[in-house]
């Protein structure tokens, strides 16, 4: 069985269900190693749909509240998503888009380090 993504630059990927479970137990390895757990909300600016997968399934097995949101790409969206993360109890926001950083110091972890961690 696989999963077929296909990204907003036109590219596509498969991965098997296999894959995807051992890349989010990596994911959910790096949300424990920051301390992360059961009941812990993340709000996801992902531009990769393979990241926000993946993402959402480790949240899902370490039984935390993911959220997809629109990339905070202008003014408007981000006004949105400082409404909704000021509606949240201390939510962290997990990113692949490296200029993320400068809006959004705290509570921010990146997904290239997530990936890299050992299995949770």
């Amino acid at each position: 069985m696989t999963i077929t993504y296909l990204e907003a630059d036109g590219q596509e990927f498969t991965q098997t269900y296999a894959t995807l479970f051992e890349n989010a137990m990596k994911v959910l390895g790096g949300y424990q190693s920051y301390g992360l757990k059961k009941g812990s909300q993340l709000v996801f600016q992902l531009k990769s749909i393979e990241a926000q997968i993946i993402c959402f399934w480790a949240g899902i097995l370490g039984g935390m509240v993911p959220a997809i949101l629109p990339l905070a790409q202008d003014e408007k969206s981000r006004a949105y998503l400082q409404s909704v993360l000021s509606a949240l109890d201390n939510p962290i926001i997990i990113s692949d888009l490296e200029g993320v950083t400068t809006l959004f110091e705290n509570n921010l972890l990146m997904f290239r380090t997530l990936a890299e961690s050992s299995p949770g």
